[in-house]
Order: structure tokens, then sequence, then C-alpha cells
């Protein structure tokens, strides 16, 4: 039984802020929930609902960006229980390095007003950065890997962010392996959240 849709907006705002859209959909099932935020540069949004999360970067600046076009380099996708802490993505395997001449051919220019964006299905892998530095070593780490997200039911809240966190920077340049990118890359930082709701019977 689709419900109607009821829209709860706060416009999107400068320098990570947050903001929440809101609606129902069908019973049992996740509500439509959107989000957004912007620093003048570029857009950071997102939508969850039943079938899964989309997220999308939007360059709505005044000049080109650089940015990963699968939108997995420098955006970290965190699922959180109800007393908000971090419910960890299950490791399904690690993805096969590409050599550096390849590794580039993965990042686009954005031109503004054009986007990318990526999808994640419930219950399907996706595509995770993770990286590492190891001490007293220093030793770096970096690599990809498929995760599947948690149940669903397990969800509150998905917080997603875009730039960098400490080592990003180190494991990126250990991961692109000397590989020479035409600009430097698009680093936010941007971070939205996504409540969870459910319709009750």
């Amino acid at each position: 039984m689709t419900k109607g849709i009821v829209h709860l907006k706060i416009s999107c705002g400068l320098l990570a802020a947050v903001a929440l859209i809101v609606g129902c959909t069908t019973e049992d099932g996740v509500v439509d929930v959107s989000a957004c935020a912007t620093d003048g540069v570029a857009e950071l949004s997102a939508m969850c609902n039943d079938s899964g999360l989309s997220v999308s970067l939007k360059n709505t600046g005044k000049k080109p960006i650089l940015v990963d076009r699968e939108l997995v380099f420098l955006l970290l996708i965190w699922p959180l229980a109800h007393d908000r802490v971090v419910i960890p993505s299950e490791d399904e395997s690690i993805v096969p390095k590409l050599p550096s001449s390849s590794v580039k051919d993965r990042f686009v220019i954005l031109n503004v007003g054009e986007s990318v964006r990526r999808t994640i299905r419930w219950n399907q892998p996706y595509k995770e950065f993770t990286w590492g530095i190891s001490y007293p070593d220093a030793a770096v780490t970096a690599y990809e890997s498929y995760c599947v997200l948690p149940r669903k039911e397990d969800i509150s809240e998905i917080e997603i962010e875009y730039g960098h966190k400490y080592g990003t920077r180190e494991g990126l340049d250990f991961y692109l392996d000397g590989a020479q990118l035409q600009n430097d890359i698009y680093e936010g930082p941007l971070k939205i959240r996504l409540l969870l709701r459910r319709n009750q019977n």
C-alpha cells in the first residue's frame, strides 16, 4: 500500500552542512530519505530507499574539478546502529589492483554542472577504499575491496563523508603508485547524514 508523499526539506548548506529530505513509500519498507551538502565547489547528495543507496557528487563551483569516476576514493560510508555505533561492513574480497597507468584513468574532469553517481544495492557487494599506516616503521598499505552493507533492519542512520581522513593522502599516493594526474583531486570536505525511517503498520 502506497502512502502519500510527505516532504521535509532543509536546503543544502555551506561548509559540509547536513540536510534531510524525508518522504514515505511503501509499508514495512525503508522510506525515501535524501540529503545534500555543499562547500561552494561541489555538492554531495545521497538518497536511500528500500532498493539501496545512491550517492552523487556534482560540480557546483566555477571551474572544473578532478574526481574518481567511480566515486570510491575519498568516499566513506558509515552505517550506524540505533546507539550511533558504526556497524562494520562485511569484507567480501580484495579487488585486484590495476597498474598505475590504468588507475589514473579512473579520474575524470567534471565541468561545471556535471556529476558522477554510484548506486549500492542492499545485500550486494560494493567497492570500498581501505588504507592504513603501521608504526613504528610508517609502512603504508592501501587497497580496494568488495564489501556488503549490514542488514537494513539493523541500520538507524548512514553517514557519508567525502574528503581526506587521517592517512588517506598517504594511502592514495601509495595506491596511485606514482601515476601523474592532470589536476589535483577535489578533496571536499563534505558530510551528510541519512536518518532512516520505516513505515509503520
